[in-house]
């Protein structure tokens, strides 16, 4: 990617409804090339954190690495919608058939709810952050059926 080519992909990728800082540069602990902390502190959502990828490979690494973390693996079998971990495809409803990325949910060591999500076409990956008092459940849900673009299920 050409220079500030990456802080103009994710600032286009973002819903304008958000009101986010000004893309990052990439961290060293991470493959990101760029990155983007959007607060929402909605009572349901704390804050959304979209990260640029170079290519697909480190999108997936860094996934991956996050799965590990919150000792997750692929396919991870569980309800999002019951407050249970789980991690699987995702598509649009309009595409049922066609894997658009991945997602996981999980409560963190803080107690809060997370749904991570990437998109693969866009090369990102988010994380949605539940405020102190949202349940998985709430989280997942508003995920599900919400516009936090670039991706839905």
């Amino acid at each position: 990617m050409a220079p500030g080519s990456e802080v103009a992909r994710i600032t286009a990728a973002l819903p304008s409804s958000l009101s986010c800082d000004p893309a990052e540069k990439p961290s060293t602990v991470t493959a990101e090339v760029a990155s983007v902390f959007c607060y929402v502190g909605d009572g349901t959502v704390a804050y959304v954190t979209y990260s640029l990828y170079q290519n697909v490979s480190a999108l997936r690494k860094d996934y991956g690495a996050w799965l590990d973390y919150y000792g997750l693996s692929m396919g991870t079998s569980g309800t999002c919608s019951t407050g249970d971990r789980k991690e699987d495809i995702w598509t649009f409803e309009s595409t049922p058939s066609i894997s658009e990325g991945r997602y996981f949910c999980v409560v963190d060591d803080n107690n809060e709810a997370n749904v991570y999500w990437t998109d693969e076409a866009s090369l990102i990956l988010v994380d949605l952050s539940g405020d102190t008092d949202a349940t998985l459940a709430q989280l997942y849900t508003l995920w599900r059926d919400s516009d936090y673009d670039p991706v839905r299920p």
